[in-house]
């Protein structure tokens, strides 16, 4: 097995809200935290980021082998197939799929995740506050009456620790084969060009993103 560790600081451009789904006595939406106090990024929130940015750079990078099913309309992607592109051999496939049995239409297994990203934390002296907000009707997109409520909010320049994984099996036992070299490294290009555009500025994580 070949393996990558990436970490690094993540720090915030602008204010960051990731709820906990509970109220408390403070505010009506608090951020995540883990059981010690400190604030956290799920790492899954992070890996869900990074793959929506490697989903739309592959198809530059890698022309038709880099369109992940994803993008396509639902009654033109193959779901009861894998897609396995360079997008789901990174981050595991949109259609988990076994392997085909058939003689006429065969195909490889899906493919999981070869990255694992962990929760990010803060530092315990990490602070927040709290922001007010008001409810949108749908249908006209102005504020709702009555619906006011307030979320805490992670203030900008805040630091979480990233940490992930990036591993290749490579053939530890003598049914398992050994990955194409070609492919992995295009897996490995594209987490090098998703992670340069955090590192630009263009990454997006949390609530109401377009305020930041």
């Amino acid at each position: 097995m070949i393996e990558y560790f990436i970490n690094a600081d993540l720090v915030l451009k602008s204010g960051l809200h990731i709820g906990s789904g509970k109220s408390s006595g403070v505010t009506d939406d608090p951020v995540r935290r883990c059981g010690d106090g400190r604030l956290l990024i799920p790492g899954r929130a992070i890996a869900g980021s990074l793959r929506t940015t490697a989903t739309r750079l592959a198809p530059r990078l890698f022309g038709d082998e880099g369109i992940c099913q994803a993008l396509l309309p639902a009654k033109k992607q193959q779901q009861d197939k894998p897609c396995n592109c360079v997008v789901c051999r990174l981050f595991g496939d949109v259609h988990p799929v076994e392997q085909s049995t058939g003689e006429s239409d065969k195909w490889d297994p899906a493919h999981p995740s070869q990255l694992w990203v962990y929760d990010a934390f803060a530092p315990a002296n990490s602070h927040t506050f709290v922001r007010d907000g008001v409810g949108i009707q749908r249908q006209t997109g102005h504020a709702a009456e009555n619906i006011k409520f307030d979320y805490e909010v992670v203030p900008r320049s805040a630091k979480f620790k990233l940490s992930m994984r990036l591993a290749y099996q490579l053939g530890a036992k003598e049914d398992t084969p050994i990955p194409d070299t070609t492919t992995e490294e295009k897996v490995t290009q594209l987490l090098v060009a998703a992670l340069a555009e955090w590192v630009a500025g263009r990454g997006q994580l949390g609530g109401n993103v377009s305020r930041g």
